[in-house]
Parts: structure tokens; C-alpha cells; sequence
């Protein structure tokens, strides 16, 4: 694909991008301000201009296995890490609302930032290992009260499309919390928008869940919370490399 073509297209998504955040809190700041369900609303609003502006641009989604989803009750999506976009793609598909965790600095983002904050996404401050696992620690009341969670497992966009070694702080999570575990792959997102490229191109992007894993949820021993949580973790890391295909 020329470089001409993936320019105009970048800069085609950008504009429908900004637009789709302008009207987005637009209409936050004079409607949804006043009502008691500005933060659900607010993210219900964003999903919906999110389907429109992938619409738009002639992005394909394809989603499989929405079923395996529990309707209620804390659970943690654990899911590869291919582009920007994964995060979108998850809010405009998940039948429930999601809490993310971002990296503090996009709380600062014009229109973005405002967002996250009504929609109570979680900040962490990824340079401080002790301020991250408190943070993580912060979310355990939260979880088990029955949010509904994505966690990127890989810790950080993949710089090569391959999928990556899984981080253990998701499965401690869902062992101290007793959250079902859905695992998820997302494939196609890497070629549309991938790590350290600002030019995107059109494509396909398929997001297929797995039927959810039960969790046991432990407290005391930090010895057996940490093996629980090693074992999730390998059943999780087969899970997505079935889904892929790829040899285990």
C-alpha cells in the first residue's frame, strides 16, 4: 500500500477521530453533566461514536465468542496487546462496561483525559513498580464487588505482531478476588496500527473470546496465591496461543 494512500487514510481517521471526541464532550459537558448516570452514559456514548468512526473509516471488526462473557460479577478479560486500537475495539464490543487501567499520562490528553475520568478508568504510574502494586492492591474491594476488567497481559504493545510472554499481576489479581478469567485474542489490529508507526492502513480485525475460566478465590497464604495465580496463568497463555494457532 503507498505511503500517499496510508497518509490521506490517517489523516482521514484522525479527523473522525477528534470530531467523535469534540461532540463526545460536547454533549457530556451540557447533558450528561446533570445526570446521575453520567458515568455510564458517557461510556455507553463513546462505544456508540467509536462503532461509528471504525464504520467510517472501512475498518471490518469480526467478534466471536461474546457469549462467554458472564452478565454480572467481577471478572478480568485477559487478552494480547497488538495496537492502540485494542483498547476501542474492547469498549465498542463488550456488552458490559469496562474499567481500564492507563498509564497516568493520558489523564493529561485534551478530550481524552476528560473521558477517562468520568468513565472512572483507573491511573498508574507504570515508571514506579511500588505505585503500580498499589494500585493493583486498590482494585481488589472494587473487582470483587463486580466490575468488569481488561487487563493486557503482555504488559505493553507487542514491537513484531508476535504474542508475548504473559505478566503475573492480572492472575494475582483474580486469585485474591475469586474474578472469572475470560480469555480473549485480538488478531488483524497489529497490521492496521502497530507499535512506533503514526501512518495506519484499512483492514480486518477479529477479537474472539474463550469460555471463561473459574478462579478459587485465596487470601491468606502468599505462597499459594502465587502458585494459583502461575497456574491461571499458563492455563490463560494456552488458551490465546490455541485461539491463535500457533504451536504451544
Amino acid at each position: 500500500m503507498s505511503l500517499i494512500y496510508r497518509s490521506f487514510f490517517s489523516f482521514f481517521v484522525c479527523v473522525l477521530v477528534v470530531l467523535s471526541f469534540a461532540v463526545h464532550f460536547v454533549i457530556d459537558v451540557t447533558i450528561l453533566r446533570f445526570r446521575k448516570s453520567r458515568c455510564a452514559d458517557n461510556y455507553w456514548l463513546g462505544a456508540l461514536f467509536l462503532e461509528w468512526t471504525f464504520r467510517l473509516c472501512g475498518l471490518k471488526l469480526i467478534v466471536k465468542g461474546l457469549e462467554y462473557i458472564p452478565k454480572s460479577g467481577p471478572v478480568i478479560i485477559v487478552c494480547n496487546h497488538q495496537s492502540i486500537l485494542d483498547i476501542l475495539i474492547h469498549q465498542m464490543t463488550c456488552p458490559r462496561q469496562i474499567t481500564f487501567i492507563f498509564k497516568r499520562e493520558l489523564f493529561k490528553v485534551p478530550l481524552l483525559g476528560h473521558a477517562m475520568k468520568i468513565q472512572q478508568h483507573i491511573p498508574v504510574d507504570r515508571q514506579n513498580r511500588k505505585t503500580a502494586i498499589e494500585t493493583l492492591t486498590s482494585l481488589e474491594p472494587p473487582l470483587s464487588r463486580g466490575l468488569l476488567m481488561v487487563f493486557f497481559a503482555e504488559g505493553t504493545r507487542t514491537s513484531d505482531g508476535q504474542l508475548q510472554p504473559f505478566k503475573r499481576g492480572a492472575f494475582q489479581l483474580a486469585v485474591r478476588t475469586g474474578a472469572t478469567v475470560v480469555p480473549c485474542l485480538i488478531e488483524g489490529a497489529f497490521q492496521i496500527l502497530p507499535k512506533h508507526r503514526l501512518l495506519a492502513s484499512p483492514g480486518e480485525v477479529c477479537l474472539q473470546f474463550a469460555p471463561p475460566i473459574a478462579v478459587v478465590k485465596l487470601e491468606e497464604d502468599d505462597d499459594e496465591i502465587r502458585l494459583a495465580a502461575k497456574a491461571l496463568q499458563k492455563q490463560c497463555e494456552d488458551d490465546v496461543v490455541a485461539m491463535a494457532g500457533c504451536p504451544t
